[in-house]
């Protein structure tokens, strides 16, 4: 398992659900266990932590109360404020079409599929560092 110790990334996991929090965190931590990581239960809450914190990496769920995942990429690239935030969209949709738009786009750096699995997280996660 290759690991990225050089790599200090501030990396912030938004997702309803406690454990997804936790699995997505740990997976990436095997690779980045010198970054620093926060979380966030809902859309507000990813939205007012951004705006006091600087954050290389979200890992955003698509479907989170307040402000659904979609919606965030779309005020954050509408405003410009974060330009060199990578975002990783997690879903459990099944119908790809929306994901692949904000992609085509450039609004997000890529996609994982729930269940979250470690193989999808390496290539998303060497993705992000080119």
């Amino acid at each position: 398992m290759e690991r990225y110790l050089d790599v200090k990334k501030n990396i912030l996991v938004a997702d309803d659900n406690p454990v997804m929090r936790k699995i997505i965190k740990s997976l990436i931590q095997k690779k980045f266990p010198n970054s620093i990581f926060f979380e966030a239960n809902d859309g507000q809450e990813v939205l007012d932590f951004l705006e006091f914190n600087d954050i290389d990496w979200a890992f955003l769920d698509w479907h989170m109360p307040e402000i659904n995942g979609n919606d965030i990429v779309k005020k954050l690239k509408k405003e410009g404020t974060f330009p060199d935030l990578k975002i990783v969209m997690v879903t459990a949709e099944s119908d790809k079409t929306n994901i692949m738009e904000l992609l085509r786009l450039e609004r997000i750096s890529n996609f994982i599929s729930k269940p979250v699995k470690g193989e999808k997280i390496d290539l998303v996660l060497k993705g992000l560092l080119e």
